[in-house]
C-alpha cells in the first residue's frame, strides 16, 4: 500500500490497482490476516486477507484476498514488509511505529 495525493493505493503489481481509498489525517493502520489452516466455516486455507483503518478499530476488509501456494518440493514462506518508495520523484518518509504478529 502507497500514499499518492492523499489516496491509499493498494498495489498487487505496479501496474494494477486494486483499490483507491481516500485518506483523512496522516495515520493509517494495516493488517493482514493470514490463513493457513481454516477456522471458521468462510476461512480459505492458504489465503491472505487484507484491511486497513484510521482509528486502530473499526477495520474495512478490502475486496482482495491473496492465494499462496504451499509445496513441499520447494516453499520458503510468505513475509510481511513495511516499505516507503516515493512515486514523485526523490525523497519522502515513512514512519512505521509499531509492528506485531500473531499467531492463532
Amino acid at each position: 500500500m502507497t500514499r499518492d495525493g492523499g489516496r491509499l493505493l493498494v498495489l498487487r503489481e505496479r501496474e494494477e490497482i486494486l483499490s483507491q481509498i481516500p485518506l483523512e489525517g496522516d495515520q493509517v493502520y494495516l493488517r493482514i490476516r493470514y490463513v493457513f489452516t481454516p477456522v471458521d466455516k468462510d476461512d480459505v486455507a492458504d489465503t491472505a486477507f487484507f484491511s486497513y483503518s484510521t482509528d486502530g478499530e473499526n477495520w474495512t476488509h478490502l475486496n482482495y484476498a491473496l492465494e499462496m501456494r504451499f509445496t513441499l518440493d520447494y516453499f520458503t514462506g510468505y513475509r510481511t514488509g513495511l516499505y516507503c518508495f516515493n512515486t514523485q520523484g526523490e525523497g519522502g518518509a515513512a514512519y512505521f511505529d509499531w509492528f506485531h504478529q500473531q499467531v492463532y
